[in-house]
């Protein structure tokens, strides 16, 4: 998601997704795809049940899923390449122990930096 105050031009802009040490992932946005000011965007992969309708709910309808691991790093990158916002997750295992439930439970730590966006 990236949440602007004025316009901001994000054609050919890529939001770059790589889950433990698999294959990076890469989406691109349309070369002529503005994000208006107070607006937000929000990119969608195939199978996630939305449909697509921009300019706020962009389908990657050649992605089925952004995926899933213990680290998760996705970044998002102007055109020249130079990285504007990060999103990392991290997932722990901790052991429950009020014995309800599952033995183990799975965490999620995150860390984000940006100059102008947030990655949700």
């Amino acid at each position: 998601m990236c949440d602007v105050l004025q316009d901001q031009p994000l054609g050919n802009w890529r939001l770059k997704r790589r889950v433990d040490d698999g294959e990076e992932i890469i989406f691109k946005f349309s070369p002529k795809f503005v994000l208006k000011a107070g607006q937000s965007v929000t990119v969608w992969s195939a199978n996630a049940g939305v449909s697509h309708s921009p300019p706020s709910d962009l389908l990657w309808k050649s992605q089925a899923s952004w995926g899933t691991g213990s680290v998760m790093v996705t970044s998002l990158n102007n055109v020249d390449g130079e990285e504007v916002a990060r999103r990392s997750v991290t997932k722990t295992q901790m052991e429950v122990e009020n014995g309800e439930g599952d033995e183990e439970d799975m965490a999620q730590k995150g860390k984000v930096s940006s100059r102008e966006c947030t990655i949700m």
